[in-house]
């Protein structure tokens, strides 16, 4: 199914370093579109869990969303998982605990947006090795007040 998807966006962007053609506008272009699927997943009932660009597809001039695998059904409640799902790295706070609601999927992609323009970086990526789950929640929980 990944082959009719078009390259994901980890290979795309990464491949493409040296063309800096209008990144912000290919960052927003990418942002709307995956909103725009992950309404369609909300309204199905589904929290995605695991937005990264690998899981973020571009064909014929579209970005779209792939790999369902760490899906949950809600119901527009908070749903709770035993642990967190999905890449940590850009999951929601909430995520984190194991509780999440479709917002937080929103909150993931504003995660990849601000990666994709601060040169793939977000700030929890400077932790020491060694760093413990408590420290990198504190640290992440005290960036986003």
């Amino acid at each position: 199914m990944i082959g009719h998807c078009g390259k994901d966006l980890q290979k795309l962007w990464y491949d493409d370093l040296d063309c800096h053609v209008a990144m912000g506008f290919r960052v927003a272009t990418m942002g709307l579109d995956v909103l725009s699927c992950l309404e369609k997943l909300h309204s199905l009932g589904f929290c995605h869990q695991d937005l990264k660009l690998e899981n973020i597809c571009f064909k014929n001039g579209q970005y779209t969303l792939i790999d369902f695998g760490c899906a949950l059904r809600i119901n527009h409640k908070k749903v709770k998982s035993k642990k967190p799902r999905g890449n940590t790295m850009f999951a929601s706070i909430r995520q984190l605990t194991g509780r999440v609601i479709p917002q937080d999927d929103v909150e993931s992609l504003l995660y990849v947006l601000t990666y994709c323009m601060d040169n793939f970086q977000l700030p929890w990526q400077k932790l020491k090795s060694g760093t413990t789950m408590q420290q990198y929640y504190d640290m992440r929980i005290s960036l986003s007040s």
